[in-house]
């Protein structure tokens, strides 16, 4: 097998281990299905062109989120994207398979979401989110403990309708 194919198989089985975690993460940031799948697949473009090699696969995977998360923070600040793009009114239709707790995680701020679904979803430590964010560990716990907090109320609201009335 030639170097080529080898750094070829390299990138179709990072598609294959990380593209949906990469779809989840994107989609978290950016609350569209297609723009983080546009997202994703410039992620893997990159890979493709700068030919990068990794000492460990879990810097590989590290490097793949955090590549994405910096895609997502470019898309989000291009004026073009403000200009045209509506957060869609129902999330739910956009991700049906999630879970209730996964869409309310979701309906919450950028900066509370995207820890929490890291964390809870992917399985993150917080040291790991810490840097994959270049926020400082403990601002990190702060932002999972507030996130969880506005979980709760939006849990609580949802159980008694809004009214302090149960369904």
């Amino acid at each position: 097998m030639g170097k080529q194919e080898e750094d070829f198989d390299e990138i179709k089985e990072a598609v294959f281990l990380y593209s949906k975690m990469l779809l989840r993460i994107a989609f978290t940031y950016l609350k569209s299905m297609h723009d983080a799948e546009d997202v994703v697949q410039d992620v893997f473009l990159v890979y493709l062109t700068k030919n990068i090699k990794f000492d460990s696969e879990n810097y590989r995977r590290n490097w793949l989120v955090r590549c994405t998360v910096n895609k997502c923070k470019d898309l989000l600040k291009a004026s073009w994207y403000k200009s045209w793009i509506p957060v869609p009114e129902e999330i739910e239709d956009s991700i049906p398979e999630e879970s209730e707790v996964i869409q309310m995680v979701l309906k919450l701020e950028r900066k509370y979401r995207i820890p929490m679904y890291l964390h809870y979803c992917e399985g993150y430590s917080l040291k790991e989110i810490a840097e994959l964010l270049n926020k400082k560990v403990s601002s990190v716990g702060t932002l999972l403990s507030r996130g969880r907090n506005k979980l709760k109320v939006m849990i609580e609201e949802e159980k008694t309708d809004g009214k302090g009335e149960k369904r």
